[in-house]
């Protein structure tokens, strides 16, 4: 995906945002000022417990009511991906796991850089209590894989990765595909 140039002035800093400028060349020869944004990467992840799936009910004051979301969040200046992810989890939810595999990165957005970060995490388990933000009320909750693909279905999963979302969608109606990915997720067959 496009990157923001090193040469591009930076006109807006944000607590969660960066908007940069710069002047480009055209395949005319003239010019004109491009302008993107710049934000944290975040992380999730489809967190395995047992023959269960973690995910959370949450609520935050600008939300209007309760959603249902996948454990993840922003990664710190410096912060790596996976340790990110460990962090999100446990402050979340108070959960950890044993392993994390990367399931697949993806830029949601052209006119923002920004990556997204979606793992598998196995052998879950509780290692503490949440630690949650001011701003966050997150309740865990364990849900069967069939339970997860409902969810997705229906759309009352909020805010998650949309790769992963038709994944899902497609594990749902495509019983090869549900086969494949049930797999992926466990480790074993259905």
């Amino acid at each position: 995906m496009a990157k923001i140039p090193e040469h591009a002035r930076l006109v807006f800093k944000g607590l969660r945002y960066e908007l940069y400028q710069w002047q480009q060349q055209m395949f005319d020869d003239s010019e004109q000022t491009f302008e993107m944004i710049k934000r944290a990467d975040t992380v999730e992840a489809l967190v395995v417990v047992g023959d269960k799936i973690l995910i959370q009910e949450e609520e935050q004051p600008h939300v209007p009511r309760p959603f249902l979301s996948l454990p993840g969040g922003c990664v710190d200046d410096g912060e790596a991906h996976e340790a990110a992810m460990s962090r999100e989890l446990l402050e979340e939810t108070g959960y950890t796991v044993e392993s994390w595999d990367l399931y697949h990165v993806q830029a949601p957005l052209q006119s923002v850089q920004w990556d997204m970060y979606v793992y598998i995490g196995r052998g879950g388990y509780i290692a503490g209590e949440p630690h949650t933000d001011a701003g966050e009320r997150i309740t865990p909750r364990l849900v069967s894989f069939n339970e997860l693909l409902d969810l997705v279905d229906r759309g009352e999963l909020y805010r998650f990765e949309q790769t992963l979302r038709f994944q899902l969608l497609r594990a749902k109606y495509h019983r090869p595909s549900y086969e494949a990915f049930y797999k992926e997720v466990f480790g074993k067959n259905p």
